[in-house]
């Protein structure tokens, strides 16, 4: 049972018409059991191997349903915990009786004319101690229903349950202890779903929460525990059924009764490992389909720069194209500096190209060479903005990883931190190394800051603050892509007026070079 802060747990909210469909069902069965006593039909009444229904416990039934229907309705709450608190303490009283000996005067209070009928050896009309029990519970449920804190609303449906189990379990051995000796067999089944009702009815329920979820946990919940709670004490049950009539001896009823239970539960635990198997293998596919959907975000920004960056030299050298024709005799000037302006488009070719990279195998990356990169497909933009983007290093450091992935992790960062800023600021991209084994970026910005509202659902995919430019898939990428990498992400925002800015901070395992193999690599 988890603590009392389970309740910030995302809950579903109570099903309405199975509250009122189940409280309505307990109403009319407590009806049904008064009605056996006044017309004296001892089928109602619970009339079943020396037991009966006391009329105090049809009418807390009664009350129990009456309850939980009222407060389904805002100008109910009141009287219908009231009605609760009313359960608990005539519960209450009839467990002191048991515990004390005492006698209260309240056993016979109720449909006092027909308790002659009783032929119980406890005194006349006075309920078990176990339902008893089950009844405060159930009035402290009832009495605080609309609690935000889960943790003693599922402790007491849970407790009305168990007694219900229970109860259960010593009608189908004949074990009389276990129904207190006097707990009738419509009682245990009314409190079961009662205690069904506790749990469908709560404001907020752990128990619920988990029976319902989708997650993993709610699926295994669902499948392993019907085995547990029926198929196994019905085998049980069968075993003793078939020895009692001298079916089977003791010794294989035994072997039986194990290998039963062996291959049911392997037969249910296949089929939950199938499941979970086929979720995961979704969950890999949507979360692949939203890296690849990020990266075609992440193309078409890069496109954008591109296209801006090779504008202006394209244009430079079709002008010296047609300047070259226009005047042979300086052809050869206007041709060279056709040649220089050309290569300038080749090299932003180049830079575009490290987006692309690696995508097949890891390889030794060197981070100053990609952010360097980086930084030149976003100076244009940064540039108008009046943004100046800078970048600190004091060496070469390297980490073993796939180069696309890396460029990815970076333009994506960059490219937050230069929207994050409206007009003129500093985006500074500093690379450090600690412990000689971990590499960190750390990507700072001055601008407007992530509200702490905000900050807890940055990672979580299509969330975003930019609806115009924005996909919400970015950061939820670079998680994702830093963790692959055996990395970690660390992101710390201020929001003040004078002291504002975010700063993400990406920590890699760090790759170990050889000089030769250094220079070779940047040459790359």
């Amino acid at each position: 049972m988890p603590s009392d802060s389970s309740h910030n747990l995302e809950s579903r909210a109570p099903d309405r018409r199975l509250v009122g469909l189940l409280a309505s069902l307990i109403v009319l069965s407590g009806l049904l059991i008064i009605a056996g006593w006044v017309f004296r039909v001892p089928l109602l009444r619970g009339d079943y191997r020396g037991t009966l229904v006391a009329p105090n416990t049809a009418l807390l039934f009664c009350l129990t349903g009456i309850s939980t229907l009222l407060q389904m309705h805002s100008r109910g709450r009141i009287p219908g915990r009231a009605l609760g608190a009313f359960v608990a303490v005539f519960g209450a009283a009839i467990f002191v009786q048991h515990v004390t000996g005492a006698d209260f005067g309240i056993d016979d209070i109720f449909l006092w004319s027909r308790l002659s009928d009783w032929y119980l050896p406890n005194p006349a009309g006075r309920v078990s101690a176990s339902t008893s029990l089950a009844f405060v519970l159930t009035g402290i449920h009832l009495a605080f229903q609309r609690t935000q804190r889960p943790l003693p609303l599922d402790i007491s449906a849970g407790g009305v349950l168990t007694v219900a189990y229970v109860a259960l379990l010593g009608y189908l051995y004949g074990v009389q202890p276990f129904y207190g000796y006097l707990m009738a067999l419509p009682t245990a089944l009314l409190l079961l779903l009662t205690g069904v009702l506790l749990v469908a009815a709560a404001d907020h329920s752990w128990l619920r929460l988990m029976l319902t979820s989708s997650e993993a946990g709610g699926m295994v919940l669902r499948r392993l525990g019907p085995v547990a709670m029926l198929a196994l004490p019905l085998l049980g049950w069968l075993r003793l059924q078939l020895q009692n009539y001298g079916l089977v001896p003791l010794e294989f009823g035994t072997a039986l009764f194990v290998a039963a239970m062996v291959l049911l539960f392997t037969v249910v635990g296949l089929r939950t490992a199938a499941t979970l198997n086929r979720v995961d293998a979704q969950r890999k596919t949507a979360q692949a389909a939203l890296i690849r959907t990020e990266k075609l975000a992440a193309a078409g920004r890069l496109a954008a720069t591109v296209a801006h960056e090779i504008n202006n030299p394209l244009a430079a050298a079709l002008n010296s194209v047609y300047l070259a024709r226009s005047e042979p005799g300086s052809a050869q000037e206007y041709l060279q500096t056709a040649e220089r302006e050309l290569r300038r488009v080749a090299a932003v070719a180049r830079q575009s190209l490290g987006f692309y990279r690696g995508q097949g195998r890891p390889e030794v990356v060197l981070i100053r060479t990609v952010l360097t990169e980086v930084v030149a497909a976003f100076r244009a933009v940064a540039n108008a903005k009046g943004i100046h983007l800078t970048i600190e290093h004091s060496a070469e450091y390297a980490v073993f990883a796939e180069s696309g992935e890396m460029y990815q992790i970076f333009s994506n960062l960059i490219a937050n931190a230069v929207d994050a800023i409206q007009d003129g600021g500093n985006v500074t991209v500093a690379v450090y190394e600690h412990a000689d084994k971990f590499v960190t970026v750390k990507v700072e910005d001055d601008g407007c800051g992530i509200p702490e509202s905000v900050m807890e659902h940055v990672f979580e995919p299509f969330f975003t603050t930019k609806p115009i430019v924005g996909t919400g898939l970015g950061l939820f990428v670079v998680k994702d892509l830093v963790a692959k990498n055996k990395g970690s992400v660390n992101i710390q925002s201020k929001v003040g007026p004078e002291d504002h800015g975010t700063s993400v901070s990406v920590v890699l395992p760090a790759a170990i070079v050889e000089p030769a193999n250094r220079s070779q690599t940047a040459a790359t």
